[in-house]
């Protein structure tokens, strides 16, 4: 559970906030308007608006889906793998879905590939 905050004179519960301070003039920073944000690109900063980050974060419908197929030698070490997902079969739900995963990871493995998927 989250910490409760409160007064210690009178036990009301305290609101924090946050706000940011310009380093240079000690000025109160709208967030919006003053604070910029920026993505790392070819060793270069590139501004980015605050709606361009929120709108990557919600790309698409949650789920899982396949994008397509890669070979495994041309997966290199600076791609951006994570740590391991399991993806398991949901039977009950999906009729034949664990013959399908099992024949998918055999064609996979036979033919050296790996899967590309968003989730």
């Amino acid at each position: 559970p989250q910490p409760v905050y409160l007064l210690n004179e009178n036990n009301k519960l305290l609101k924090s906030e946050s706000k940011n301070i310009c380093g240079a003039t000690g000025a109160i920073l709208h967030p919006v308007d003053d604070v910029e944000t920026f993505g790392e690109l070819a060793g270069e900063r590139v501004p980015l608006r605050r709606a361009d980050v929120a709108e990557a974060k919600s790309f698409g419908e949650p789920g899982m889906y396949l994008l397509g197929f890669k070979p495994l030698s041309r997966l290199l070490p600076h791609h951006r793998i994570f740590h391991s997902y399991f993806v398991y079969p949901n039977e009950r739900a999906v009729k034949g879905s664990a013959a399908l995963c099992r024949a998918l990871i055999d064609a996979m493995l036979e033919r050296g590939h790996t899967a590309l998927v968003r989730y």
